[in-house]
């Protein structure tokens, strides 16, 4: 058998007293009672519900979505970008997937300009193909006050 940590243990308490509180409590608390212990459990958050939530950067379907992202606003500019990384991303469902993400892009051309570019693509439930439903780039050094290199 391991030994539990110390905060597992607190975790623990915590839920004990507010599972104590719950059964104690009139009916106009207990509502907020299971809220408490859906969110602890769970990550349940009733006003993100619907809205977008992190997810890892390094999620296949993030990258998927990304590398589209890309190809898209290569092909729709003069000037033809790589992606360095993923920034930041997010993830919606709704009929389908919305992933939002932020990516940092490079100028193949020039090799120095560096965009930072928040996207939509969106992944409808009925295909298996990816839309790029709205892109905004700025030069990175206009946006964080660096230089390219």
């Amino acid at each position: 058998m391991q030994k539990m940590t110390k905060s597992t243990t607190v975790l623990i308490v915590m839920l004990i007293a507010e599972a104590l509180n719950f059964a104690l409590a009139d009916d106009s608390s207990a509502l907020n009672h299971r809220i408490f212990i859906r969110q602890v459990l769970g990550g349940y958050n009733p006003a993100n519900a619907g809205g977008y939530r992190p997810v890892s950067v390094n999620d296949p379907d993030v990258v998927r979505a990304a590398d589209f992202a890309t190809r898209a606003i290569s092909a729709s500019n003069s000037v033809p970008v790589i992606r360095i990384r993923i920034v930041q991303a997010w993830k919606q469902v709704v009929n389908g997937t919305n992933y939002r993400l932020i990516l940092e892009l490079r100028n193949t051309n020039t090799g120095r300009d560096v965009l930072l570019c928040q996207v939509i693509v969106f992944e409808p439930l009925s295909t298996n193909t990816l839309e790029l439903n709205s892109s905004l780039c700025a030069p990175k050094r206009d946006i964080c006050g660096q230089t390219d290199m």
